[in-house]
C-alpha cells in the first residue's frame, strides 16, 4: 500500500496491503483468475529496495539498522552504475547506489541485513502464493546489493520453478545493464536474474527516431548482445512510466511507425506502455501517467478504447500497432528467430529473423523460414535502391516472396538481393532450399 503522498506506487507505507486506490486482495485475486482464464499472465511490481517516508517502521524500526542511514542523517541515492561494475572503484563511490536514500526520501532497506533480506523474500513469497502471480517487474534493481538479488531467486527458483522476472537497471550502455542480467559474474556474484529491461534499446530509438541520428545506432546496439548471456529475454520498449511518453518525444508520425515496427520485429519481448498503441502524449512525470482516455470516471464516450470514439490519429497508431501484433503472431520467426543485421546506414536498417528450434513449439500459419525486415527513413522510399549480399550470412539461400507488410520490388541473382521499397517498411518472407 502507498502512502499519501507516493501518487507514483513506490512508497510503500504496509507491505501486506494492496492500497485501496486500486481494490482489495479479494479482487486482485479474481483479476488473476480471470486473466488466467483468458490464457494470460499477471505480473507483479515490487519494491524491495525501500519504502515510503510515511511508513511506521521509519519512527519504530523493527530491530536494529533496517535502513542504511535514519532520516536525519543519510546517504543521498547516486545512479552512477558503473561504479558498480568497476572493479578499481572505491566503496566510497558505491555506497550511495546501494545505501542512498531515492530521490533523498525513500528509506532504504538494509539489504545487507540477514534478517532484512529474509523479510523481504517472505513478502514476496506471499504475494506470489496470494495472487498466483506468474512473473515480477522488479523496481529500482541496481540499487540493490547482488548478494540479496542471489539469494532472493534461489528462493524464488525454488518455490516456483517456471517463474520469471524482469529488473530495472536505467542506464543505456549494454556493458552496464548486461551486468546484472542473471548468468553474469564479471561485475560480482549472479544476480539470477531472469531479464533486464532493454534500456539501451529505449535510448537508441529516441536517439534515432527522434533526434535523427544514424539508423546504423540500433545495430551497434545489436551489437552489444553477446555480453547478455539471453538477449532473447531483453524488453524493448519504446518509453515507460519514467519517461516522456514516446509520442512527444518523437512527435513525427512517420518516425513513430518506424520505430514502433523495429519494436516489433527485433529480438526480444517488446513491452507497450499502456497509450503507446493510441498515441498518448505527455511530457515527465507526472504528465506520463495520465488516466486513459475513458477511464476511471471518464464516460465511453470520451474513451479511446472503441474504434467509433478514437480520433483518426488514435486510430491510425491503433492499426499499425495491430497489424504488427497480429504478423509478430503469425510469422514465428518475428517472435523467436535469431536476428542478424544484413545492412545499416544513416537511413535504412535491414534485418533478418531467422526460424530457430525454439520457433519449432509456435502455430507457424505462413509456413516461412524467415522474414526479411527493411525499415527506410527517406523522404522517397522508392528512389533508393538497397543491393544486399547473401553470401556467409545467416540469409544465404532464403528466396524472399510477396511482401507481408509494404510493398517493394525485389530481384535475387546469386547471393545478391536487390530490394527496391516504396513504402518505409517492408517484411518479406522467405524459404530455404530444401535438399
Amino acid at each position: 500500500m502507498d502512502d499519501r503522498g507516493g501518487y507514483h506506487g513506490y512508497a510503500a507505507t504496509d507491505q501486506y496491503a494492496v492500497d485501496p486506490h486500486f481494490g482489495s486482495l479479494a479482487e486482485l485475486q479474481e483479476l488473476a483468475n480471470a486473466l488466467h482464464a483468458r490464457g494470460m499472465k499477471l505480473v507483479l511490481d515490487t519494491v524491495p529496495n525501500h519504502v515510503g517516508p510515511h511508513h511506521p517502521w521509519v519512527h519504530d524500526e523493527p530491530a536494529a539498522n533496517w535502513f542504511h542511514g535514519t532520516l536525519a542523517h543519510h546517504l543521498t541515492a547516486s545512479f552512477d552504475f558503473s561504479m558498480l561494475i568497476n572493479p578499481h572503484a572505491p566503496e566510497r563511490d558505491r555506497d550511495p547506489i546501494l545505501h542512498g536514500w531515492f530521490a533523498n526520501s525513500l528509506p532504504d532497506m538494509n539489504t545487507d541485513d540477514p534478517t532484512v533480506s529474509q523479510y523481504l523474500r517472505q513478502n514476496t513469497v506471499w504475494w506470489i502464493e496470494e495472487t498466483g502471480a506468474d512473473a515480477l517487474r522488479i523496481d529500482t534493481f541496481a540499487f540493490v546489493n547482488r548478494g540479496f538479488w542471489n539469494d532472493f531467486h534461489a528462493e524464488l527458483h525454488l518455490l516456483f520453478p517456471r517463474l520469471t522476472d524482469v529488473g530495472e537497471v536505467f542506464d543505456q550502455h549494454p556493458e552496464i545493464t548486461s551486468s546484472f542480467a542473471g548468468g553474469v559474474t564479471r561485475a560480482g556474484i549472479d544476480t539470477g536474474l531472469y531479464t533486464p529491461f532493454d534500456f539501451p534499446t529505449y535510448f537508441a530509438t529516441r536517439e534515432v527516431f527522434g533526434e535523427g541520428k544514424p539508423m546504423s545506432t540500433l545495430a551497434q546496439v545489436l551489437a552489444s548482445d553477446a555480453l547478455f548471456p539471453h538477449p532473447e529475454r531483453l524488453v524493448p520498449f519504446l518509453g515507460n512510466h519514467d519517461t516522456s511518453r514516446f509520442a512527444t518525444a518523437v512527435p513525427d508520425t512517420d518516425a513513430q511507425r518506424l520505430a514502433i515496427a523495429y519494436l516489433l520485429t527485433t529480438r526480444g519481448m517488446p513491452q507497450i506502455y499502456a497509450g503507446d498503441e493510441i498515441a498518448m502524449k505527455g511530457g515527465g512525470d507526472p504528465g506520463n501517467r495520465v488516466d486513459f482516455p475513458g477511464g476511471f470516471e471518464a464516460g465511453p464516450e470520451q474513451g479511446a478504447f472503441t474504434e467509433s470514439t478514437r480520433t483518426p490519429e488514435q486510430q491510425a497508431t491503433w492499426s499499425w500497432f495491430q497489424q504488427l501484433l497480429k504478423l509478430r503472431r503469425e510469422h514465428a520467426p518475428l517472435a523467436c528467430g535469431a536476428e542478424q543485421v544484413l545492412d545499416a546506414g544513416p537511413n535504412d536498417l535491414v534485418y533478418i529473423r531467422k526460424g530457430t528450434s525454439a520457433c519449432s513449439a509456435m502455430d507457424r500459419k505462413s509456413g516461412e523460414d524467415g522474414d526479411f525486415i527493411v525499415l527506410q527513413r527517406a523522404a522517397d522510399p522508392a528512389a533508393h535502391s538497397l543491393m544486399i549480399e547473401l553470401k556467409n550470412t545467416a540469409a544465404e539461400g532464403c528466396t524472399p516472396s510477396v511482401p507481408v507488410l509494404g510493398q517493394a520490388a525485389f530481384k535475387q541473382h546469386d547471393t545478391q538481393l536487390t530490394i527496391n521499397p516504396s513504402t518505409d517498411v517492408v517484411i518479406l518472407p522467405c524459404r530455404f532450399e530444401r535438399r
